[in-house]
């Protein structure tokens, strides 16, 4: 399985957290993509609406037809607002990890949130 992991905010994909979850996932078969996104200690340019163009640009660049998307932290709320949107049709789950509370990104998706509660 292909998995795009995303990592928290102010961090790194060479962190020893995220270092460990892409030998141990790669190990398990997974081929794992862990880019450097907009938010990281490197190149912090903005929150996760900034990185959203980024995870669609990603997933199209990964030659396997089915993808998961996870992230920790702020990369797990990205990973959610990413599928809130426009998915690619690649992807076939998303996974949230300690995800951190951003209220902006909660009020400004309320409509998501109606139709999800009025499914239940």
């Amino acid at each position: 399985m292909a998995i795009l992991h995303m990592h928290g905010k102010s961090s790194n994909p060479q962190a020893p957290h995220y270092a460990r979850f892409i030998i141990e996932m790669t190990a398990l078969g997974n081929e794992v993509y862990a880019p450097l996104m907009p938010w990281s200690a490197r190149r912090y340019q903005g929150m996760v609406d900034d990185g959203l163009e980024s995870i669609a640009r990603i997933i199209d660049s990964i030659p396997a037809e089915r993808v998961v998307v996870t992230g920790q932290s702020m990369g797990g709320m990205a990973a959610l607002q990413y599928a809130s949107g426009k998915v690619s049709s690649k992807v076939i789950g998303v996974v949230s990890i300690l995800s951190g509370g951003h209220g902006d990104v909660m009020y400004r998706h309320t409509d998501v949130i109606d139709k999800w509660i009025q499914g239940l």
